[in-house]
């Protein structure tokens, strides 16, 4: 339906007609990228030394949705309202064929790294696509199927082998796993891990088992690991799993409640100690409503009240817990008193929370964003590399959603 419906309308307004399909909004949406940028990870058509960039620049054309960003990145430009999905565009590091484009890169030449977007197949039909940090892209079709490519070792394509696949290739034939709901992830990974939860409600993990992070209450040798997907526990009300780029997860329950494992050094299992655990365990409150996301070093979340929580840290996380010190914590601690992080739910799958590659980004319903972590690379978009150990004001209205990592960083504005 055409907007001919007359009054006054804010920028929610708007976004909520559209996924409602009240409206058809073909209003540009601006993708901008800063950081690292010597693969080419910006889509600026440039790369080597010299081009990385430290303040948002833009990258030319209009954007549907943005997923992910590492040395290489992935987002849509065109909605299929027949399919109910994306088409999918990827660009920068092609190592192990993770841009998806059936052809590798490899040092010293990186000869098929892509330093602008270039599509990805004729798929118009896909319903999230994600890129945990490891390597391994993952991506759910609209008609429940789930596809992998890039990196295979330790069996992390959930293929059975651990042979490199540089085209999207389907994981077995079940055609049960859940696309991203509002800010619930339903994809995502670790290091050398993914996780998946199905329409069931039932969570599903393979890769290798480092320090537990399977969640299989298996001990060591820690290069083991499940080649294929294999359920954790019997649990069906498993609601949303929290992206980290290390050996540890995060993961949420219907019931509000928060449960990890994995790898605890720095005290990232929020248990009191810096122990590694093989099997979930609870985190202590409710988190109805929260949204997670973590990275190597340090946890966060921004809680249904709109406050900001950080745990983890100590020297090597660059200040990633935001609380203005070095100081590594074993249980979350609130940022600042703020209660105007977030939304919790933004249109087009993008989040108020990222965090990856030592440095962290996140808005304010007044349509601000700060970025506190590492500085190198100009990842901060500060237009400098300094480190910061608390939230820094990016300049502009930043009212549209975002979402970034690891060294690139790129955000949306609608």
């Amino acid at each position: 339906m055409a907007a001919t419906e007359q009054g006054v309308w804010d920028l929610q307004d708007v976004r909520d007609k559209q996924l409602q399909s009240e409206w058809s909004y073909d209003g540009a949406t601006q993708l901008m990228t800063w950081g690292y940028n010597n693969t080419g990870n910006l889509g600026l058509n440039q790369g080597g030394p010299g081009n990385d960039k430290s303040s948002p620049t833009q990258l030319p054309g209009t954007w549907q949705t943005y997923w992910y960003s590492m040395t290489n990145s992935a987002a849509s430009k065109n909605y299929d309202s027949g399919t109910g999905g994306y088409d999918l565009w990827t660009w920068g590091n092609n190592s192990a064929g993770i841009l998806g484009l059936n052809d590798y890169s490899s040092w010293p030449n990186y000869q098929n790294t892509r330093s602008s977007p270039t599509q990805v197949g004729t798929d118009t039909n896909w319903a999230h696509v994600h890129g945990p940090g490891s390597g391994t892209i993952l991506g759910v079709k609209t008609d429940g199927s789930l596809w992998t490519w890039g990196n295979q070792d330790y069996g992390r394509g959930g293929k059975n082998n651990q042979i490199a696949v540089s085209s999207p290739t389907q994981v077995g034939t079940d055609t049960t796993w859940q696309a991203r709901d509002g800010m619930d992830n339903k994809i995502t990974g670790g290091s050398a891990d993914c996780l998946a939860i199905k329409t069931d409600g039932t969570l599903w993990i393979w890769g290798r088992n480092f320090f537990g992070s399977l969640g299989l209450n298996q001990g060591p040798p820690w290069n083991v690991g499940k080649s294929s997907p294999t359920q954790v526990g019997t649990d069906t009300n498993w609601q949303s799993v929290g992206h980290t780029s290390g050996y540890h997860h995060f993961c949420k329950k219907t019931d509000g409640t928060l449960w990890v494992w994995g790898y605890g050094q720095q005290g990232m299992n929020c248990q009191n100690n810096t122990n590694s655990y093989s099997s979930p365990r609870q985190v202590p409150g409710d988190w109805t409503g929260a949204y997670i996301e973590g990275s190597n070093y340090s946890g966060h979340a921004i809680k249904a009240d709109g406050t900001l929580w950080s745990w983890g840290g100590g020297p090597s996380a660059n200040g990633t817990t935001g609380l203005n010190n070095m100081v590594q914590y074993s249980s979350p601690v609130q940022v600042g008193t703020d209660t105007n992080w977030g939304p919790a739910n933004v249109a087009h799958q993008q989040t108020s929370l990222s965090a990856g590659g030592g440095y962290v980004m996140a808005r304010k319903t007044d349509g601000t964003l700060w970025v506190w972590g590492r500085g190198n690379y100009g990842r901060t978009g500060l237009n400098t590399t300094i480190n910061y150990s608390s939230p820094v004001q990016i300049p502009g209205d930043w009212s549209g959603c975002f979402a970034g990592s690891d060294k690139g960083a790129a955000t949306m504005t609608l």
